[in-house]
Protein backbone atom coordinates (compact mmCIF):
# COMPACT_ATOMS: atom_id res chain seq x y z
CA UNK A 1 0.00 0.00 0.00
CA UNK A 2 2.91 2.16 0.60
CA UNK A 3 4.45 1.57 -2.51
CA UNK A 4 0.72 2.35 -4.02
CA UNK A 5 1.21 5.63 -2.46
CA UNK A 6 4.26 6.60 -2.91
CA UNK A 7 4.40 6.03 -6.83
CA UNK A 8 1.24 8.21 -7.43
CA UNK A 9 2.54 10.83 -5.39
CA UNK A 10 5.86 10.00 -7.71
CA UNK A 11 3.70 10.13 -11.22
CA UNK A 12 1.45 12.97 -9.59
CA UNK A 13 4.47 14.91 -9.51
CA UNK A 14 5.84 13.33 -12.56
CA UNK A 15 2.60 14.31 -14.66
CA UNK A 16 2.87 18.14 -12.83
CA UNK A 17 6.42 18.58 -13.36
CA UNK A 18 5.75 17.62 -17.30
CA UNK A 19 2.67 20.03 -17.64
CA UNK A 20 4.52 22.69 -16.74
CA UNK A 21 7.55 21.96 -19.00
CA UNK A 22 4.99 22.12 -21.74
CA UNK A 23 3.62 25.16 -20.11
CA UNK A 24 7.11 26.24 -20.39
CA UNK A 25 7.59 24.97 -23.60
CA UNK A 26 4.67 26.60 -24.88
CA UNK A 27 5.28 29.79 -23.42
CA UNK A 28 9.24 29.89 -24.49
CA UNK A 29 7.26 29.51 -28.45
CA UNK A 30 5.13 32.23 -28.01
CA UNK A 31 7.87 34.15 -26.54
CA UNK A 32 9.91 33.41 -29.34
CA UNK A 33 7.39 34.30 -31.94
CA UNK A 34 6.98 37.62 -30.20
CA UNK A 35 10.54 38.10 -30.35
CA UNK A 36 11.28 37.27 -33.86
CA UNK A 37 8.81 39.96 -34.77
CA UNK A 38 10.78 42.53 -32.85
CA UNK A 39 13.95 41.11 -33.84
CA UNK A 40 12.52 42.35 -37.59
CA UNK A 41 11.48 45.51 -36.31
CA UNK A 42 14.91 46.01 -34.67
CA UNK A 43 16.91 45.36 -37.61
CA UNK A 44 15.07 47.56 -39.70
CA UNK A 45 15.70 50.64 -37.10
CA UNK A 46 19.67 49.73 -37.08
CA UNK A 47 20.01 49.06 -40.82
CA UNK A 48 17.86 52.36 -41.87
CA UNK A 49 20.46 54.93 -42.02
CA UNK A 50 19.07 58.77 -42.61
CA UNK A 51 22.32 60.61 -43.72
CA UNK A 52 21.98 64.74 -44.13
CA UNK A 53 24.68 65.44 -46.05
CA UNK A 54 23.57 69.16 -46.35
CA UNK A 55 21.47 71.79 -45.21
CA UNK A 56 21.68 75.46 -46.98
CA UNK A 57 19.36 78.57 -46.14
CA UNK A 58 19.75 80.62 -49.73
CA UNK A 59 17.92 83.40 -51.30
CA UNK A 60 18.64 82.84 -54.98
CA UNK A 61 17.64 84.83 -58.11
CA UNK A 62 17.92 84.67 -62.20
CA UNK A 63 21.50 82.76 -61.64
CA UNK A 64 19.73 79.60 -59.99
CA UNK A 65 19.18 77.87 -63.30
CA UNK A 66 20.33 74.95 -64.57
CA UNK A 67 19.45 72.30 -67.23
CA UNK A 68 18.87 68.18 -67.22
CA UNK A 69 20.47 68.53 -63.60
CA UNK A 70 21.08 64.47 -61.95
CA UNK A 71 22.41 63.96 -58.86
CA UNK A 72 22.93 60.51 -56.89
CA UNK A 73 21.68 62.04 -53.63
CA UNK A 74 17.63 63.19 -52.44
CA UNK A 75 16.50 67.10 -52.23
CA UNK A 76 14.09 68.32 -49.86
CA UNK A 77 13.16 72.33 -50.08
CA UNK A 78 11.56 73.94 -47.62
CA UNK A 79 9.92 77.14 -49.60
CA UNK A 80 10.05 80.44 -47.76
CA UNK A 81 9.70 82.97 -50.28
CA UNK A 82 9.27 84.17 -54.26
CA UNK A 83 8.86 81.28 -56.89
CA UNK A 84 10.74 78.74 -58.56
CA UNK A 85 9.92 75.80 -61.21
CA UNK A 86 11.60 72.23 -61.74
CA UNK A 87 10.39 70.73 -64.42
CA UNK A 88 11.24 67.80 -67.16
CA UNK A 89 9.48 66.39 -70.07
CA UNK A 90 6.96 64.28 -67.62
CA UNK A 91 6.11 67.13 -64.86
CA UNK A 92 6.84 70.81 -64.33
CA UNK A 93 6.25 71.98 -60.75
CA UNK A 94 5.97 75.23 -59.21
CA UNK A 95 8.10 75.83 -56.29
CA UNK A 96 6.25 77.79 -54.25
CA UNK A 97 5.85 79.41 -50.38
CA UNK A 98 4.75 77.15 -47.43
CA UNK A 99 5.49 73.85 -49.39
CA UNK A 100 8.06 71.26 -49.08
CA UNK A 101 9.32 69.39 -52.19
CA UNK A 102 11.65 66.29 -52.56
CA UNK A 103 13.26 65.71 -55.53
CA UNK A 104 14.32 61.81 -55.96
CA UNK A 105 17.75 61.01 -56.37
CA UNK A 106 19.08 60.27 -59.72
CA UNK A 107 16.34 61.84 -61.58
CA UNK A 108 16.63 64.97 -64.64
CA UNK A 109 15.24 68.07 -63.90
CA UNK A 110 15.64 71.78 -65.54
CA UNK A 111 15.56 74.35 -62.20
CA UNK A 112 14.54 77.71 -63.40
CA UNK A 113 14.25 80.84 -60.64
CA UNK A 114 12.60 84.36 -62.60
CA UNK A 115 12.92 86.42 -59.70
CA UNK A 116 13.77 85.44 -56.46
CA UNK A 117 13.42 82.23 -54.33
CA UNK A 118 14.36 81.88 -50.37
CA UNK A 119 14.61 78.37 -49.18
CA UNK A 120 16.41 75.61 -46.82
CA UNK A 121 17.42 72.74 -48.97
CA UNK A 122 19.23 69.39 -47.80
CA UNK A 123 20.70 66.90 -50.07
CA UNK A 124 20.19 63.22 -47.89
CA UNK A 125 20.03 59.52 -48.24
CA UNK A 126 18.21 57.38 -46.36
CA UNK A 127 19.74 53.88 -46.94
CA UNK A 128 19.01 50.15 -46.35
CA UNK A 129 22.61 48.76 -46.23
CA UNK A 130 24.16 47.62 -47.55
CA UNK A 131 24.09 51.18 -49.63
CA UNK A 132 19.96 50.62 -51.06
CA UNK A 133 18.30 54.14 -50.73
CA UNK A 134 14.74 53.53 -49.43
CA UNK A 135 13.28 56.78 -51.61
CA UNK A 136 14.87 54.81 -55.29
CA UNK A 137 11.29 53.53 -55.54
CA UNK A 138 10.16 57.20 -56.59
CA UNK A 139 10.42 58.17 -59.67
CA UNK A 140 8.71 62.17 -59.23
CA UNK A 141 8.78 65.30 -57.52
CA UNK A 142 6.78 64.94 -54.22
CA UNK A 143 4.72 67.91 -52.69
CA UNK A 144 3.80 68.23 -48.77
CA UNK A 145 2.11 71.23 -48.07
CA UNK A 146 3.10 72.93 -44.78
CA UNK A 147 2.90 76.65 -43.86
CA UNK A 148 5.65 79.46 -43.98
CA UNK A 149 5.56 79.58 -40.28
CA UNK A 150 6.49 76.12 -39.73
CA UNK A 151 9.13 76.42 -42.37
CA UNK A 152 10.33 79.74 -39.89
CA UNK A 153 10.48 77.50 -37.55
CA UNK A 154 12.63 74.28 -39.25
CA UNK A 155 14.58 77.34 -40.55
CA UNK A 156 15.82 78.89 -36.59
CA UNK A 157 16.08 75.01 -35.53
CA UNK A 158 18.68 74.85 -38.35
CA UNK A 159 20.39 78.12 -37.26
CA UNK A 160 20.74 76.38 -33.41
CA UNK A 161 24.10 74.72 -32.81
CA UNK A 162 23.27 72.20 -29.98
CA UNK A 163 22.47 68.18 -29.82
CA UNK A 164 18.50 68.35 -29.09
CA UNK A 165 18.22 70.69 -32.30
CA UNK A 166 19.72 68.09 -34.73
CA UNK A 167 17.87 65.22 -32.68
CA UNK A 168 14.37 67.21 -33.52
CA UNK A 169 15.74 67.84 -37.06
CA UNK A 170 16.36 64.11 -37.83
CA UNK A 171 13.38 62.62 -36.46
CA UNK A 172 11.68 66.25 -38.34
CA UNK A 173 12.95 64.65 -41.06
CA UNK A 174 12.49 60.72 -40.68
CA UNK A 175 8.77 61.86 -40.38
CA UNK A 176 8.62 64.06 -43.68
CA UNK A 177 10.00 60.51 -45.65
CA UNK A 178 7.63 58.60 -43.50
CA UNK A 179 4.80 60.33 -45.29
CA UNK A 180 6.43 60.60 -48.77
CA UNK A 181 7.35 56.21 -48.47
CA UNK A 182 3.47 56.25 -47.11
CA UNK A 183 1.90 55.07 -51.02
CA UNK A 184 5.08 53.08 -51.77
CA UNK A 185 5.04 50.80 -48.66
CA UNK A 186 3.84 47.64 -49.96
CA UNK A 187 6.43 47.83 -52.88
CA UNK A 188 9.15 48.84 -50.60
CA UNK A 189 7.93 46.04 -48.05
CA UNK A 190 8.52 43.55 -50.70
CA UNK A 191 11.56 44.16 -51.28
CA UNK A 192 12.78 44.24 -47.70
CA UNK A 193 11.54 41.08 -47.21
CA UNK A 194 13.94 39.66 -49.81
CA UNK A 195 16.40 41.68 -47.73
CA UNK A 196 15.98 40.97 -44.70
CA UNK A 197 15.49 37.08 -44.74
Amino acid sequence: MFFLFENMYFFSFLLKYLLDCGKIIIRKRCDEGLNHKFQYITDLCNCLRLEIMYIFHRTLDTSWHFDDLCNDYNRLYFVLDGHGRVFNNEESVDLLPGNIYMIPANSHYNYRCEDHLEKIFLHFHLRIMPERDVLSNIKRIVKIESSVDEIEKIKDICYEEDIMSAMFFQNYIRSLTAKILEPYSDHINRELDLYMK
